[in-house]
């Protein structure tokens, strides 16, 4: 499990993969976060806006794996950037109160199922208001920033 996650905005792939060695400095808008899988994460909120109530079990889960796409892969040294899938970055900039909650709960769920589930639910809703914030920045930007998770 990555030690260190954080979701940033970028203007393009170039600029994001570009923080693979650096972290994403003060200069891009960002949040950082720990004790979660961000890539499993996002996978989650995908089904969770994909198919709301549905439960997915762990090999459907695979073999329908809409994973995110990495700019900067994984090497050595444990470090990637992917980007926020479109569809997830809209429906989480759409979302209200309730429907971020019910992502929440949806989502710790599937942590308690995979046994992982080391964040509390006030955690928990903290990261995902918190991307949900910036999904909203990246869509009011009218294409101009992406949403991007470094981890290490």
């Amino acid at each position: 499990m990555p030690s260190e996650i954080t979701f940033f905005l970028a203007p393009d792939d170039e600029t994001a993969a570009l923080t693979r060695n650096s972290r994403p400095g003060r200069a891009l808008r960002s949040l950082t976060f720990h004790g979660f899988d961000p890539d499993d994460a996002v996978v989650e909120w995908t089904r969770y806006f994909e198919a709301p109530g549905r439960q997915f079990a762990d090999d459907e889960r695979l073999s329908l794996g809409n994973w995110p796409r990495y700019v900067a892969d994984f090497l050595n040294d444990g470090v990637g950037v992917f980007i926020v899938p479109e569809n997830v970055l809209v429906a989480l900039a759409a979302a209200g109160p309730d429907e971020l909650r019910g992502l929440v709960g949806h989502w710790g769920e599937f942590l308690v199922r995979i046994n992982d589930d080391e964040l509390t639910t006030d955690e928990k809703l903290a990261v995902v208001e918190g991307v949900a914030q910036l999904a909203a920045a990246a869509v009011a930007s009218a294409g101009q920033l992406r949403l991007y998770c470094w981890q290490f």
